[in-house]
């Protein structure tokens, strides 16, 4: 006892015991309230993370007006929840009046527009990737609803061209275009004439019944390396380059490198851009020029403009080692190895270019942007497409287009590229409830038809309950089997083991109508029947051919001819651009 009580007159002695128990009270505190600080930490790194799979893709920011939906829709017992803590056996209707409102006026931070040329398509996805964090197309940013609104402003021929190399690089770039929605072409052959037309663009913004505007403009070229996030907490304090600007120097802004001849970035404010809008539109003729560095020129030395020759805009001059560590741009990086090392030593945020609203993606409107080898759809396929993506804005679906995956079939499947849709559908389709399948010669000719509605109507005059359904098909006239070139799928075990079936009956697959063919065959098999419906082919209300058309019907498949129906598709497409109605429509 006595030595017990000699240790604790031990004043070191006392003060590690203390510790000790201070030590022990607060690890069981923090034992007690572990999960919460987990569950706290798990939410803040999906919102910080883009790879997180609570955060499908980095551009889909979380912090908006609304609640994100960041389901991940995965393969379950056939129905997902979409956020609203029930399952949905068929589409629901969405509530996008903020969306859809015409009259409600945006505003960005930021209007960043990327210059190129229609050949370089790998760069501009390497920029979506790695720039504006947006990983593929499968989950699509509709409405560009978020701080920043991006476009690709991309230089194309005035004709189509005829060498078969720059031919195979236009065919690429219109995949690309209708794949991402992204794209402002620019048809000229002339630098300077192409950026008046990216001005004019600019200046519509402002004459739109939605009134767009933006504090600050910025453009640079597709091989430029910019430090995008640190620009913009430079615009948003006025401290820029190394100068603190008033608040009348911030609005006359023009930002741009010491050797603004060929200026590959540059950054304007608001009213800097009106008068770059009006400057563009007073020449006359093309000009052998830059426009941004004769207006440049023009101004630099007036009191129009507050011009920042920024000495942080470096030339790529192919060794990274002497680059000093506060680059803000580095230009004329063309070798994509190069622009990824000087991505990852002079990183910046993605910024928020789109943020999605709970539930409004349960449905996806799903189809080919593939144009084959014989450029039959070269000259249709963009108007076939923008009615599905309008349709699909219309209605608060997801519009997704897919190339790759016909691409890769001939090369490493050994199969004809129209397997291509299959590999679409099972790619696509665990990120959403139902997808609607069109190939690229259906048109949608009555817009106004909903999928709901679609179901309500199954539902009522067949009496079918779509609880336990999974597939919807359309048979053809005759023996011809179905027509696999629209139809509803759902995101299902069953659907993903159907379409699998599918896929592995290879005595099809050098068949021009193999997937038709391999379809057919698989729904004869007993297992496969009781859970897919398959309308006749005189039910007009998924789709008709057009021989066959009757006002009002939904979508009409330009198929079964041996000729390429890109001219039908195109007949029909512009009747329907130009707002003819289901009773004017000729198909």
């Amino acid at each position: 006892m006595q030595s017990v009580h000699g240790l604790l007159r031990n004043r070191r002695l006392q003060f590690a015991v203390l510790a000790v128990l201070l030590l022990f009270i607060l690890t069981l505190h923090l034992i007690t309230r572990e999960p919460a600080v987990l569950d706290k930490q798990a939410s803040q790194l999906s919102q910080d993370d883009p790879s997180s799979s609570s955060s499908p893709s980095a551009h889909l920011n979380t912090q908006g007006d609304k609640p994100a939906d960041t389901q991940n829709h995965a393969l379950d017992n056939g129905r997902s929840d979409n956020g609203t803590g029930r399952k949905d056996d068929v589409p629901t209707t969405t509530d996008n009046s903020d969306i859809l409102d015409p009259t409600k006026p945006r505003h960005y931070s930021m209007l960043l527009i990327i210059y190129s040329d229609y050949r370089d398509s790998d760069r501009r996805q390497l920029l979506r990737q790695h720039l504006l964090g947006l990983p593929d197309s499968i989950q699509p940013c509709m409405h560009a609803n978020g701080d920043v609104l991006y476009k690709f402003a991309v230089r194309v021929p005035a004709q189509r061209p005829s060498e078969a190399k720059r031919l195979a690089a236009f065919r690429d770039y219109q995949s690309e275009a209708i794949e991402y929605g992204d794209v402002l072409e620019l048809k000229t052959d002339s630098k300077w004439e192409s950026q008046v037309e990216l001005l004019r663009w600019v200046k519509t913004l402002k004459e739109r019944r939605r009134l767009v505007t933006f504090d600050h403009l910025v453009y640079m070229d597709a091989y430029t390396v910019v430090r995008l996030g640190m620009y913009r907490v430079e615009l948003a304090s006025g401290n820029i380059a190394g100068q603190t600007l008033t608040a009348e120097q911030r609005a006359r802004l023009y930002l741009g490198a010491e050797h603004t001849r060929a200026p590959d970035l540059a950054i304007l404010a608001a009213n800097t851009t009106d008068l770059m809008v009006k400057h563009a539109l007073e020449q006359k003729g093309p000009r052998d020029d830059d426009l941004f560095a004769h207006f440049h020129d023009r101004y630099a030395t007036t009191n129009d403009i507050h011009a920042i020759r920024d000495k942080r805009i470096y030339y790529w001059e192919n060794s990274i080692d002497y680059l000093p560590k506060d680059a803000m741009g580095i230009t004329g990086v063309f070798i994509t190895d190069d622009y990824q090392l000087l991505q990852r030593r002079f990183p910046s945020q993605p910024p928020a270019t789109c943020r999605r609203v709970a539930s409004m993606f349960n449905v996806a409107v799903v189809t080919s942007a593939h144009i084959f080898d014989d450029n039959c759809m070269l000259d249709a396929a963009m108007a076939s497409a923008s009615l599905k993506r309008a349709y699909a804005i219309r209605h608060g679906y997801a519009f997704v287009a897919r190339s790759a995956e016909y691409a890769q079939q001939n090369r490493h499947k050994h199969r004809g590229a129209g397997w291509g849709r299959l590999d679409v559908i099972q790619k696509t389709l665990p990120h959403y409830d139902w997808i609607l399948w069109t190939d690229m010669d259906a048109v949608v000719v009555n817009a106004t038809r909903r999928l709901v509605d679609l179901f309500s109507l199954w539902g009522r005059e067949a009496g079918l309950d779509f609880a336990d359904k999974h597939l919807v098909l359309t048979r053809l006239p005759g023996e011809q089997g179905v027509d696999p070139g629209v139809m509803l799928v759902r995101n299902s075990r069953w659907s993903h083991d159907f379409i699998q079936d599918v896929q592995m009956r290879r005595e099809y697959y050098e068949r021009d109508d193999g997937v038709q063919r391999a379809i057919g065959a698989a729904i004869k098999e007993a297992k496969w029947m009781d859970k897919m419906v398959l309308l006749n082919s005189t039910d007009h209300s998924l789709l008709t051919a057009p021989q066959d058309y009757r006002a009002g019907d939904f979508i009409v498949h330009y198929t079964g001819s041996t000729t390429c129906p890109a001219a039908q598709v195109l007949k029909a497409t512009k009747q329907l651009e130009s707002g003819q109605v289901a009773g004017t429509f000729t198909p």
